[in-house]
């Protein structure tokens, strides 16, 4: 099992998302608390070494880890935003 903590500014843009959507994302986050096989999670690009995004949707959650059972998510936002402001 992975521990995972929240900036604030990940909380701000959950907040911010429709509920529907918010269920889902939780959703994802529980199997990947859970270290399910099937999560479309990918690491970004050299420039922003150390990070990963992992897929729920239409949305992209920006994460990091800090040790080996251990991560905190940054961001949550739209596909079509969330690389433009990271």
């Amino acid at each position: 099992m992975i521990d995972i903590e929240f900036k604030r500014s990940f909380l701000k843009n959950l907040k911010e998302i429709e509920k529907e959507d918010q269920a889902y994302i939780l959703k994802k986050l529980e199997l990947f608390k859970n270290e399910e096989e099937n999560l479309d999670i990918k690491k970004m690009e050299p420039k922003k070494s150390g990070y990963y995004r992992l897929r729920a949707g239409k949305y992209r959650l920006i994460y990091k880890h800090l040790n080996a059972n251990r991560v905190v998510f940054l961001k949550v936002d739209k596909r079509d935003r969330i690389y433009t402001n990271f």
